[in-house]
């Protein structure tokens, strides 16, 4: 009976693996399922990264210039951060890699600050709340001295 019950465990275990792992084969897109466009190292510049960068209506012309433009300077950054990171110390790419953590989190924390503050905040203001907070308020609008307002002209002395 115990025989039987651990190849009933095991068949079990086998068919929910491949149930599981087959319900998620859109999850996991392969790279290789990716068309590449430009390569420099291990990093790749794929067809998908350049979808949005021509405006609808462009010319063919511009169109290649903007996307020939992107991959070059692309690659050139890609070139560049692989040269960097031969020959800065480990100090150095370590105390990067602590700055760049931190303004992650800092435009994250501030992006998630300011969402809030715009969700929150009423920007319109009817005269009837402008008039019940003035009405509240009324002893703050005082003023301590009295205000003069004059207009004068000055004419020259033979025109008197």
């Amino acid at each position: 009976f115990m025989q039987h019950t651990n190849k009933l465990v095991f068949l079990l275990g086998i068919l929910y693996g491949t149930l599981t792992l087959s319900s998620c084969q859109g999850v996991f897109v392969s790279d290789k399922d990716k068309e590449a466009v430009a390569r420099v190292g291990e990093n790749f510049l794929y067809k998908e990264d350049l979808v949005d960068l021509v405006p609808k209506g462009t010319a063919k012309e511009d169109s290649i210039t903007l996307v020939t433009n992107y991959i070059n300077n692309w690659a050139s950054k890609q070139l560049l951060m692989s040269k960097s990171k031969v020959n800065l110390s480990e100090e150095q790419l370590a105390e990067f890699d602590r700055l760049v953590a931190n303004y992650k989190t800092d435009l994250y924390t501030g992006a998630y600050k300011e969402a809030l503050v715009q969700k929150k905040q009423d920007t319109v203001i009817s005269k009837e709340e402008l008039n019940a907070f003035y009405q509240k308020e009324k002893e703050n609008f005082k003023l301590n001295e009295k205000i003069l307002r004059v207009r004068y002209v000055e004419l020259p002395p033979q025109f008197i």
